[in-house]
């Protein structure tokens, strides 16, 4: 058997040589190098146990479909009522945005996202919602940054981790951004670890304009301790629920909209 002194120490020293160090840069071979797997779940109780508590009315928008939302012509003026008017408001810019070319920032769905989850109450204590916060993760002589569009923490615990995404941005060669998302769960896992070393398990969200996934990350108490000497030998594993599409559960369409609501209320109230 190698051992770390062997053909086996000079292997892991030539991928951690090349392993990105900031998890915006992941790709495949990061993530093959850290033995991250992904696996899909066959429903959204896979994720979290569904429930649909305390979601305040407005969110559904009347059930109304892509079609209505888009063709409102005047908010103002429309028997919507004012938090209403301000979600199709931002929906309405960031489908608009969706046909923009390359190099649009990400900034519209940052907003229709950061109002969602204020919404449903993911600032309130004990919840904090951050904003861009960067977290960092040492992989034997590496450091990895991370940095994420918005967590949410309780006291010095990393609950969820959310990134967002233009349409015109992602891509199929790169899983239209999840390796940057297993990057970050990563980070947000060993983050937790230094104040609680045991097993660790990481909701995440990717946002892609309107489209949601979402994430469970298992991280192994073993693999999680030895990052420090180098590549883990344990797998850490990213379950996926994306309703059977590969961008999601667009927020457009009144069911879609029902189950990511259920979602979203579902993962506050196990937090």
């Amino acid at each position: 058997m190698e051992t770390r002194s062997g053909q086996a120490s000079t292997d892991e020293e030539y991928k951690l040589r090349f392993l990105s160090d900031s998890t915006s840069e992941f790709r495949q071979k990061d993530i093959d190098t850290l033995n991250i797997l992904f696996a899909d779940c066959g429903a959204p109780n896979d994720i979290v146990v569904q429930r649909q508590d305390h979601v305040p009315s407005f969110l559904f928008i009347r059930n109304y479909n892509k079609h209505q939302i888009q063709n409102i012509a005047d908010i103002g003026t429309s028997a919507l009522d004012t938090e209403e008017k301000t979600l199709v408001d931002l929906i309405q810019r960031v489908v608009q945005n969706e046909d923009v070319k390359i190099g649009t920032k990400e900034s519209l769905t940052d907003t229709f996202v950061d109002f969602l989850l204020r919404k449903l109450g993911f600032e309130s204590y004990p919840l904090r919602l951050n904003i861009k916060p960067i977290y960092v993760t040492r992989i034997g002589r590496r450091t990895v940054t991370s940095e994420c569009d918005f967590s949410v923490e309780r006291n010095k615990s990393v609950l969820m981790i959310e990134e967002d995404k233009h349409l015109k941005n992602t891509y199929r060669s790169e899983r239209f951004g999840e390796f940057q998302i297993a990057g970050e769960l990563l980070a947000a896992a060993s983050e937790n670890y230094q104040n609680d070393p045991r097993d660790q398990i990481i909701y995440g969200m990717r946002v892609i304009g309107t489209r949601f996934t979402f994430y469970k990350a298992f991280f192994p108490e073993r693999y999680l301790y030895s990052l420090p000497d180098g590549i883990p030998n344990e797998v850490a594993t990213i379950y996926r629920y994306s309703k059977g599409t590969e961008r999601g559960y667009d927020y457009t369409e009144p069911e879609h909209r029902q189950d990511i609501l259920a979602m979203l209320s579902s993962l506050k109230d196990t937090f």
